[in-house]
């Protein structure tokens, strides 16, 4: 038995345990076949050749009908991803055998995106759609919510109970890969069954072989166990701030002020004292593109700042709401970076949030959609601690930046808007990825967020495990690759 403390999302690991996507990310973050065997990209549609001989855990057949069936239920009840929308790219999946699927591309759709849409396209059985009438599961990456036989993944979920956050997975044995999973059984433990401080303890007692988020000020009293090792991967997540400019009569309107903000912040000190030097500091979103581009972290000048400040006319009588989020090193970073903006002149007021549900029941949905626009927000400054879920940086950018996608915190930018679509329409995801580095030099200059480090997954595992491979991000914990050193 392998017993797994996920505290990084659990219904998304569990997730990726029991479904399969047509592609798939692997443990050096490279797009790889999963349910497809192999495909080839065109201008305008491509071909995919899927896997034969495999079942779903329920028994039946895949197939090209099943992957039909699940673009069916997808195009009609998935929920809006934007960049990793398949429906910003393809406009149509055929079956041209019952192992041969052509998709076919939208006439000036997001293409060079595919392989994320891709990524992030589960493919249930038959069964999950009797289950769930017909709907898509909602989320980014397999969800599982329910127990049950529902994808052709490694494993099958036996139990799940929401009250105890525990899960029950057994090997698949019907599983297409002859010598996957490693272990016959899974048991899972979610946040609510253990919180960080008893998951350190299990771990360091030997009761627990996986816990997905070690705290960086735990790991040098977890090396200290002669049975723990620790799997230190990049990346997993980003702290940022991003500015409101979206409020009625925001000063953050003003790039000047923007700027002096930046300026005002010592990133040395932040990522010193708060990350336990495990993170590296980013000049952006992702630190995907800086050495190439010459991009630095911002600086700290304070007294630049401070002139920029009087130049724009700030009434330092103007306190700045900034949110809080529900995790300790949010907390712990808000504080920080108030002080630093009132040492500078600038005040600050702080609104904190008390759960994962009350953030997103305020935030995330407050945020989405015209029913409910950014212009309703009282916050000037949000402490963000953002998953990197795909190895893509374009899901982050559309969602962030463009104003068809999902937030829009800053204001209309249609130069942006431009130079986003133009790297998504790209023939393939390189040449995509290669556009948005110009992308994101102009969003470095215009100063719309407060970028402050990016911080690696560090896994805690038990010697017994030590050595199999680990995917790069929580919610993607390959466990099927999870082998015992010697007798369990």
């Amino acid at each position: 038995m392998l017993r797994v403390i996920c505290h990084v999302a659990m219904p998304w690991v569990i997730g990726n345990q029991v479904v399969e996507p047509l592609i798939y990310v692997d443990n050096q973050n490279n797009f790889i076949p999963c349910l497809a065997e192999s495909y080839q990209i065109y201008d305008t549609y491509m071909d995919v050749y899927l896997r034969k001989n495999v079942v779903f855990q329920d028994g039946t057949c895949f197939d090209a009908s099943s992957v039909i069936m699940n673009w069916d239920a997808y195009q009609r009840t998935a929920s809006p991803y934007f960049t990793i929308d398949m429906r910003m790219g393809v406009k149509n999946i055929e079956a041209m055998s019952p192992y041969h699927l052509k998709i076919q591309f939208k006439d000036n759709g997001l293409t060079g995106l595919i392989l994320v849409y891709l990524r992030s396209f589960y493919i249930y059985s038959k069964g999950y759609f009797k289950h769930s009438k017909g709907i898509y599961p909602p989320g980014n990456q397999g969800n599982m919510l329910k127990a049950g036989p529902w994808g052709t993944g490694p494993y099958i979920l036996r139990q799940l109970s929401e009250e105890t956050g525990t899960a029950i997975l057994e090997k698949n044995p019907s599983y297409w890969q002859e010598d996957r999973p490693g272990i016959n059984t899974v048991i899972m433990y979610g946040a609510k069954k253990y919180d960080t401080i008893a998951a350190h303890h299990l771990m360091k007692q030997g009761q627990a072989d996986i816990f997905d988020a070690v705290m960086p000020s735990m790991i040098h009293i977890m090396a200290q166990s002669s049975d723990i090792h620790m799997a230190v991967k990049r990346p997993l997540s980003c702290f940022n701030s991003v500015f409101n400019m979206r409020k009625p009569n925001s000063p953050l309107r003003d790039i000047r002020i923007r700027k002096a903000l930046n300026l005002l912040i010592d990133r040395r000190t932040l990522l010193k004292y708060i990350s336990h030097q495990t993170a590296r500091m980013t000049p952006f979103i992702f630190p995907l593109f800086d050495k190439e581009e010459n991009l630095q972290p911002y600086p700290y000048e304070p007294e630049n700042a401070k002139e920029l400040l009087r130049a724009a006319g700030y009434d330092t009588n103007h306190s700045l709401s900034i949110t809080i989020g529900y995790f300790a090193s949010e907390k712990k970073m808000a504080y920080a970076i108030g002080a630093m903006l009132e040492e500078g002149g600038v005040r600050a007021h702080f609104q904190e949030y008390r759960s994962r549900y009350e953030f997103y029941k305020h935030f995330i949905k407050q945020g989405r959609g015209p029913e409910k626009p950014m212009e309703n927000e009282i916050w000037d400054i949000n402490i963000m601690h953002s998953g990197i879920y795909t190895n893509s940086v374009a899901t982050h950018f559309g969602e962030n930046f463009v104003s068809r996608g999902g937030y829009r915190w800053i204001l209309p930018d249609p130069k942006a808007d431009e130079m986003f679509f133009l790297a998504a329409k790209q023939k393939n995801l390189k040449m995509t990825e290669q556009s948005l580095k110009e992308m994101e030099k102009y969003l470095y200059h215009q100063y719309y967020m407060m970028p402050i480090y990016i911080r690696p997954t560090i896994i805690a595992v038990h010697k017994r495990v030590a050595g199999s491979p680990l995917s790069a991000s929580g919610y993607l914990l390959n466990l099927k690759e999870i082998r015992f050193n010697g007798t369990p």
